[in-house]
Formats: structure tokens, C-alpha cells, sequence
């Protein structure tokens, strides 16, 4: 199936997909092979066993180095893809991981030169975290990151994936031993 899709995605047929369909648009993806995990237990040990990411099933290039995830705000997800983007920052799977997160009944639009547009009633967060920013992200032991920009955007509102950029004020979140801060208050 994905070696179909790869070869629609190459002749310029658009993709998309929602819930279990978004999460595996990205290079690399969390599997739920074990069934789903919520953010609370995925931050106290990114190396849990329900923690099962694989990579490379679709082959979309603006999604390149990005994970995804679904149910965002709904599900409260932000920590456990903080939590999955440092393990595969950890696991050195690449040296600047991407995530995006998009709510129920939303989705973003994207083009081939990486131009992304929201539409929908829900949100869409746009995150990118480097090595320097995990902080810890060990077997058995509690998550922490640096404090890490959030990109919330909204219905009608644009996201470059290319550059990383948006036009809106960013908000800002850090995992702490394990625990979600979000929105950390910058001064």
C-alpha cells in the first residue's frame, strides 16, 4: 500500500488522510503497535514499550524530518510528540525533527513547494526541536527539553514548512521531569 502511495505522491497526486492517516504522512510515525499512549505515561520514559516509532513508510518531501499526530488538543498530545521528537532526536534518527499536530474537523493543505494552509475548526501546531533541546530522554527516566517554540495557527491562516515559519506570536512549552509546561511565560 505505501508503495503506492509513494508512487501517486511522485507523479503529483495529492494525499492526505485523518486520524491514522495523518500520523503515518510524516518520515516518521508513531505505530501504536502497542495500542496508543497518552501523553502523562509517554513522558515519564520515551523509551516505554507502548513508545513503538518506525520511519520512512511515506515518502512526502515537505514532510521530510516531521512526525505528526492527531486528536491534538483534544487528546492533550503536545507532550507525548515533544516526548516522541526527542526520542528520535535521541536515537539520532536526525539532527532537527519537526511536529505537527492538527485537531479534530482541521486539517493543513500543503503544496509541493511546502506552503501550508489551515482550514477547519480546530487548530494546527507547528513545532521544531534540535539535539541541544532535549535535555533528558533516557530508558526508564522522566522526559525534559528545553523550552521549545509553539506555532498555533488557525482556519485561513499560512505555515512555510520550508523555512519554518509563521506570521503568528509563537507560544512556548517545556518538559520538566517528566511534566508539561505549556504556555511557558517568556518575559
Amino acid at each position: 500500500m505505501s508503495d503506492a502511495i509513494n508512487a501517486a505522491i511522485a507523479r503529483g497526486v495529492p494525499i492526505g488522510g485523518i486520524s491514522a492517516g495523518l500520523a503515518i504522512s510524516g518520515q516518521f510515525y508513531f505505530s501504536a503497535y502497542k495500542n496508543t499512549v497518552v501523553s502523562k505515561r509517554a513522558m515519564e520514559n520515551c523509551y516505554g514499550q507502548k513508545i513503538q516509532l518506525r520511519r520512512d513508510l511515506i515518502r512526502y518531501p515537505p514532510l521530510a524530518d516531521t512526525i505528526t499526530d492527531s486528536h491534538f488538543t483534544e487528546q492533550g498530545r503536545l507532550g507525548r510528540l515533544l516526548t516522541f521528537m526527542s526520542r528520535i532526536l535521541t536515537d539520532r534518527w536526525a539532527p532537527v525533527v519537526r511536529g505537527i499536530g492538527i485537531d479534530e474537523a482541521t486539517a493543513v493543505l500543503l503544496d509541493a513547494a511546502g506552503q501550508g494552509r489551515v482550514i477547519g475548526t480546530g487548530n494546527a501546531s507547528f513545532i521544531r526541536m534540535d539535539r541541544g533541546d532535549v535535555v533528558t530522554c533516557a530508558p526508564a527516566t522522566p522526559v525534559s527539553t528545553g523550552v521549545v517554540r509553539v506555532d498555533v495557527l488557525h482556519e485561513g491562516q499560512s505555515f512555510d514548512l520550508t523555512n519554518w515559519t509563521s506570521p503568528t506570536p509563537p507560544t512556548w512549552a517545556q518538559i520538566n521531569d517528566g511534566v508539561l509546561t505549556y504556555p511557558v511565560l517568556i518575559p
